[in-house]
């Protein structure tokens, strides 16, 4: 007597791979070449639970047993298990099909921002056919906490975007497990990346960018965080950029009342340093070059 395939009661996934089974004995399929044959022995089903990784050879997780279910942990997503009816005669169809799907993600986080201004996350997770849930993950350093910053619900393409208050680490989290039917896709999570920021220039410039000479023009800075410190002028030589005044900075703002004896066109800039808010990392920041034109 075949005891013909098993069939699917329920499955359960959780944590990052397991899963646990249960299932029932299917219809018996009278297949027996010699009716009462003294060697048949009227026990119960046996069930072997298998699963199989695409082309490669079956795995039995567990020698032939009476038991209805089994928790499988510890074997990374991306198989197929699959239930056989045994007895001392026959390996009966095979049943109680669960598709276990690995979730393949990719994410591109970047590595330099500026303060306040977006921080964007693009990338991809395999089509699943449906909604999954990716979370923008971000922590101030790697001891801390990991928090949710953002999420976005795609079937394929994501883009994630946050405002940036500091420097801090970034991960993207696919939440898991999902199931549909007969099928459960775990979650994965990327690697751990710092995204750098810098601040942000709201204002290099000089009040008055064309003068006479002797005439007087001041080095304007304003920027964001409004921090306190002291910015350094620098300004364009041949041999590259050298420093012209150590400026005090208050809340974000330094000016420097200058004057110049030398005729033409002059490149500048400030030198920011680095800085912290709310705990995290401002970056050192050099401004984009400013002109100073003596007639």
């Amino acid at each position: 007597m075949d005891a013909g395939y098993p069939v699917l009661d329920s499955f359960q996934a959780s944590g990052a791979n397991t899963l646990r089974v249960k299932w029932r004995a299917g219809v018996a399929i009278p297949r027996d070449s010699n009716p009462g044959d003294p060697l048949d022995r009227p026990e119960p089903p046996r069930f072997q639970p298998m699963y199989r990784r695409g082309s490669a050879p079956s795995v039995a997780l567990r020698q032939p047993s009476t038991s209805t279910e089994i928790t499988v942990s510890g074997i990374a997503p991306g198989y197929s298990f699959y239930v056989l009816s045994v007895n001392e005669w026959f390996i009966g169809q095979p049943g109680a099909d669960v598709y276990v799907h690995a979730t393949a993600l990719t994410a591109t986080i970047p590595t330099r921002v500026t303060y306040g201004l977006p921080t964007v996350v693009t990338g991809q997770i395999s089509d699943a056919g449906q909604r999954r849930t990716v979370v923008l993950q971000a922590r101030n350093n790697a001891t801390s906490p990991w928090t949710a910053a953002t999420f976005w619900e795609p079937t394929k393409d994501f883009r994630l975007e946050v405002r940036s208050p500091g420097t801090r680490q970034y991960r993207v989290v696919v939440t898991g497990p999902e199931t549909t039917g007969n099928q459960v896709w775990f979650g994965t999570s990327s690697a751990p990346v710092t995204t750098t920021t810098g601040y942000r220039v709201v204002t290099a410039k000089f009040s008055q960018p064309v003068i006479n000479r002797g005439a007087a023009t001041v080095a304007q800075l304003v920027v964001q965080p409004y921090l306190s410190g002291t910015a350094l002028l620098q300004r364009r030589q041949a041999t590259g950029w050298v420093g012209v005044k150590y400026v005090p900075m208050s809340y974000g703002k330094a000016n420097y009342k200058m004057t110049t004896g030398t005729k033409g066109t002059v490149a500048y800039r400030y030198y920011v340093p680095a800085g912290t808010t709310a705990g995290r990392g401002i970056a050192a920041t050099f401004t984009a070059p400013f002109y100073l034109t003596a007639r």
